[in-house]
């Protein structure tokens, strides 16, 4: 049996969300799971977007 992993929608675009987790910024992704856990997968990606072009002024670019 193939593991299931939660799909998240990232400009119109669905996402893996592992995938997706895996090339964040692990500081700016740990300070963020401190403040928003728990939410679902997609309000974390949405916050992560927000908090990565705060951060470094450029939008955030995976796969």
């Amino acid at each position: 049996m193939t593991k299931q992993y939660p799909t998240v929608v990232i400009d119109g675009k669905e996402t893996d969300y592992e995938a997706f987790v895996h090339l964040m910024d692990d500081d700016l992704r740990e300070e963020l799971d401190s403040k928003l856990a728990p939410c679902s997968p997609q309000q974390f990606a949405e916050a992560y977007m927000i908090a990565h072009r705060e951060k470094y002024g450029v939008e955030y670019v995976w796969g």
